[in-house]
């Protein structure tokens, strides 16, 4: 029995296909899980940054930061007497 052309190509190709998977799954380890750790951290990290205890801690930025605004319609009240 003769094999076709289209057989000995496909017979190729499977070991190729097998070392692509098992690289893929690799990569899938190496590359996917920890951004998805990362993500998972960043959104950890920010909701404790809500915590006013916690914040001076976590974060030296925070007493750089300015005054914070008036509400808005005060700053129009006092700008509609003048």
């Amino acid at each position: 029995m003769s094999k076709t052309k289209n057989e000995e190509i496909n017979e190729d190709i499977e070991p190729f296909e097998a070392l692509f998977l098992s690289f893929s799954d690799q990569m899938n380890h190496f590359i996917v899980k920890p951004i998805f750790l990362f993500v998972v951290l960043l959104f950890l990290f920010q909701g404790l940054l809500k915590i006013p205890v916690l914040k001076p801690y976590l974060s030296s930025a925070d007493h750089y930061e300015g005054d914070v605004l008036p509400p808005l319609n005060r700053v129009l009240e006092k700008s509609s007497r003048h």
